[in-house]
């Protein structure tokens, strides 16, 4: 009555499963090139919940930055929901981890041995709910997720900013 049209979805899905199937698709030859490819490239999480993310994690800081380390990845990201409590922990903890690292390259160094660890990059953000009015009290908005990243030292201050702002006068 309002000018809505219902579509059936497991119709439609049907049908993009069969002009799916109909395509050649991608050889195994150009799977292997891009597997290929992708051998030499980093990869780095850029969305993770601690502790600190109540009901959404339990993941210790500790234990993200040593699954990092052993992955050999050269940065990690710490985007709790709605609070940046756990970014002074996060960032201590790695400059710890990245001052061993430093003192077990130079000692390889001296004795000539090859060292392959890498030092991790922290990034530090947050995810925040984001809605119209945060205000308006008289109206339901959960409105929607954003991962932010801060890009540097004045990102982080925005960033912890809008933390504060949002628990002492958000919904």
């Amino acid at each position: 009555p309002v000018g809505l049209q219902h579509d059936n979805l497991k119709a439609k899905s049907a049908q993009l499963k069969e002009e799916h199937t109909e395509d050649e698709g991608i050889s195994q030859a150009e799977i292997d090139e891009g597997l290929a490819k992708l051998e030499d490239t980093s990869f780095v999480h850029l969305h993770n919940h601690t502790q600190f993310s109540v009901l959404q994690s339990t993941a210790n800081i500790k234990d993200l930055i040593k699954k990092t380390a052993e992955y050999n990845m050269p940065a990690v990201a710490l985007t709790d929901t709605g609070n940046m409590m756990a970014a002074f922990h996060f960032e201590k903890f790695i400059t710890a981890h990245n001052k061993n690292i430093a003192a077990e390259r130079a000692e390889a160094e001296e004795k000539g041995e090859k060292f392959s660890k890498k030092e991790i990059t922290p990034i530090i953000g947050c995810e925040f709910h984001i809605c119209e009015d945060h205000t308006n009290k008289t109206q339901k908005d959960n409105g929607y997720q954003i991962v932010l990243l801060a890009k540097n030292k004045k990102g982080y201050h925005n960033q912890a900013k809008m933390s504060s702002i949002a628990f002492t006068k958000g919904k």
